[in-house]
């Protein structure tokens, strides 16, 4: 029997790496947990089993969303916790997520998600965002084939209720961008397969051709990565907000800088810097001025970045921020000011 009425819904295919550890963290909160298998050919559902209070089969059609809705149907409650097999619970505040539940039927639980990244020099770093994830099925569900979203079901009156999301004490580690270049390029390339069906249906959707772009990006693609980012800018017409905004315009600016055309890295960040004030569209001008050779621009909006409010955001480049200024101070010759910040580093990440 379940703590709390929510069940925990995951999709899966060929997921044995990942699934035992991810459903033994869930059990241990009691949730109900039903697992829908897409069609694995390795020992996925046979550790699902050992877990899952469900496991059902799914043929796979090419579509995220309609897997994660079949999931979702064969639940026992209708608050649905979706997580991904490479996911892991870290912490769930059961007394906030119950609140949140009885207090906003009708709105979305937002969780924060530890993303296992690797840099450029292929080292484990990582970053933090909010991802909305919990959501009650009477007035929501999936919709994309991928990079699928929770959006309202067409039987929601949305103009006697404006949904909103709940930002809840939720952790939760995402290791699914920490592997291997290898099995990076294989899932890209399976996702700009998806998405360009989707952008010949749906050509006037910018969320769709900003998610083509990040596939072109990451297998190192940048011209065509530009190409998209910039149609997906375009569809916004100058609307930021749009929940994928600051994201677009950070990796375009990157998509520039994999060209080496620096000064449009940050000339594009330049432009829309008055309305986008968070501290990873910050971090990413700041390395524009350095690849501009700009350093003292740089160091001022280091210093701006690590006094931020969603500073801890940046997870590991936080920690960059500081190296970056105190090596700035000691290029211009100002030793004690470097000292100074790297007494301040210490403070924050080793005391």
């Amino acid at each position: 029997m379940a703590k709390l009425p929510i069940s925990v819904c995951i999709i899966a295919k060929n997921e044995e790496k990942y699934i035992g550890d991810c459903l033994s963290r869930i059990k241990r909160y009691g949730f109900e947990i039903v697992v829908t298998d897409t069609g694995s050919t390795d020992s996925t559902k046979e550790i699902a089993l050992q877990y899952a209070d469900k496991v059902i089969d799914f043929e796979w059609i090419n579509d995220f969303a309609a897997a994660r809705n079949y999931c979702a149907k064969a639940a026992s409650y209708n608050w649905i916790l979706a997580l991904d097999c490479d996911e892991m619970m870290e912490s769930f505040d059961e007394k906030a997520v119950c609140m949140m539940t009885q207090k906003y039927p009708k709105d979305r639980g937002m969780l924060n998600f530890k993303l296992m990244l690797r840099n450029a020099v292929g080292e484990e770093c990582f970053e933090w965002d909010k991802m909305v994830r919990l959501y009650n099925k009477k007035y929501y569900e999936f919709q994309g084939a991928i990079h699928e979203q929770i959006v309202p079901r067409n039987d929601f009156d949305t103009r006697k209720h404006n949904p909103a999301n709940i930002i809840l004490p939720v952790n939760i580690v995402h290791l699914g961008y920490s592997i291997s270049g290898e099995e990076m390029e294989k899932k890209q390339q399976r996702n700009i397969e998806l998405l360009r069906g989707c952008v010949e249906n749906e050509p006037g959707n910018s969320y769709l051709w900003f998610q083509l772009g990040q596939s072109h990006y990451i297998i190192k693609d940048y011209e065509n990565a530009v190409l998209y980012y910039r149609k997906s800018l375009e569809l916004l017409n100058g609307n930021l907000s749009a929940g994928h905004a600051q994201e677009l315009l950070i990796s375009l600016s990157k998509a520039y800088a994999g060209l080496e055309q620096y000064e449009a890295t940050l000339e594009v960040l330049l432009e829309y810097a008055d309305r986008c004030k968070s501290a990873k569209y910050a971090y990413a001008t700041a390395l524009a001025y350095i690849e501009n050779e700009a350093p003292v621009k740089a160091m001022l909006e280091f210093i701006k970045i690590i006094a931020l409010p969603d500073a801890e955001t940046l997870g590991s480049d936080l920690e960059t921020c500081y190296g970056c200024i105190i090596d700035l101070y000691e290029q211009m010759g100002d030793p004690g000011m470097a000292e100074f910040f790297r007494n301040k580093r210490n403070e924050r990440f080793y005391n």
